[in-house]
């Protein structure tokens, strides 16, 4: 049934904040090429997939997860977090007992 939700692990495939899609992949479905409401992460396979559907009783497609290169790679911390890190400093002592 369209539009019905399919249960345990399936995901609305929107952002409860803004309302945009989490996936932007488009699946065709009776002639239409929409925006899969729903999805799922298939992890059990060799290589991970997401399925995509419309609803309850409807197709469901899937499509392989890969990983793409950061385009704007950054460093893990900031310059002032780096340097609370540095080693001889005057609170060094304090950061490794907070961090203990």
């Amino acid at each position: 049934m369209l539009g019905v939700h399919l249960g345990f692990g399936w995901f609305c495939n929107a952002n409860k904040e803004t309302g945009s899609p989490i996936f932007c992949k488009y699946i065709v479905d009776d002639g239409l090429k929409i925006i899969a409401p729903y999805y799922q992460l298939d992890m059990d396979t060799d290589s991970p997939e997401l399925l995509l559907t419309r609803g309850c009783r409807c197709m469901v497609h899937s499509c392989t997860l890969r990983a793409r290169k950061d385009p704007y790679p950054r460093p893990a911390l900031a310059r002032k977090q780096q340097y609370s890190f540095k080693a001889d400093q005057l609170f060094s002592c304090l950061m490794d007992w907070a961090l203990n």
